[in-house]
């Protein structure tokens, strides 16, 4: 009798409970699982609508993160968007994501979250050394150093560009050019690293266009070296370290 068949004769339960007669999954693994995530970026995605809901009333928009404000015009085209819809689909994304993956979720979660949370801030504030050297480094490429404009200087506002930015440029941007790269049979050892660049391109340019910054070389390369130290970090810690780390460069960087 093949697995199938067998699986299908024992029904849904015994299957579901196979599947849940698992090895126990790590730390250094468990970060990087979608349960994980979603329990660590929940919260983080709430507080960032009460906030904007809170300090900029339920139809301000001063204090929404660029590359959202973006998405709902875009949607508007379609007609009118509902304010919660946007977090709506970013929920369902992650829950999903995490329900596909659920058989091999980490066993200890809130120890795993904690450390989510604490990778975060480890490699945000390695972030902000890794840019504080950027100027230096575009000098000796004949690049005049310039200043790299932040979101709105507001908390609130640094949580959802961390959530969403990461969301869209390194989960869907990289994640998935990464696998159409590797489905059209490029080694990952070639695929990674394009889908580094790439999305990171694309994260930089997004700036330009989002907040209708002037292209200045040195900025551009400087959001560049962001948002491919973020591809990197998603791809060997995971979403809610990136995130993470994501929001507390926005946070040290932006706040006076």
């Amino acid at each position: 009798m093949g697995l199938t068949g067998g699986y299908r004769n024992r029904g849904w339960f015994a299957h579901w409970r196979d599947r849940e007669n698992r090895y126990p999954v790590g730390y250094l693994a468990g970060v990087r699982h979608p349960w994980p995530c979603l329990v660590f970026l929940i919260p983080l995605l709430a507080a960032y609508e009460l906030g904007v809901w809170r300090l900029a009333g339920p139809n301000g928009e001063s204090l929404r993160a660029g590359v959202e404000l973006w998405l709902r015009e875009w949607l508007k085209q379609a007609g009118s968007v509902p304010p919660a819809l946007i977090p709506a689909i970013l929920g369902t994304l992650l829950g999903v994501w995490a329900m596909w993956r659920w058989s091999d979720r980490p066993e200890r979660l809130f120890t795993t979250v904690f450390g989510i949370a604490l990778e975060g801030v480890i490699f945000g504030l390695v972030l902000w050394v890794v840019c504080l050297n950027a100027p230096a480094i575009l000098d000796q490429f004949g690049l005049v150093p310039a200043a790299v404009s932040g979101p709105n200087p507001q908390l609130v506002t640094y949580v959802g560009v961390g959530v969403y930015e990461e969301v869209l440029f390194r989960l869907i941007g990289f994640a998935w050019l990464a696998f159409v790269l590797r489905a059209a049979f490029v080694p990952w050892i070639v695929a990674v690293p394009m889908a580094v660049v790439v999305s990171a391109a694309a994260f930089a340019l997004a700036h330009h266009f989002v907040q209708t910054d002037p292209f200045v070389p040195a900025v551009f390369l400087t959001r560049m070296l962001i948002g491919a130290f973020c591809a990197v970090l998603f791809w060997l810690r995971g979403l809610g370290v990136a995130v993470g780390a994501h929001i507390v460069y926005d946070i040290v960087v932006g706040t006076p």
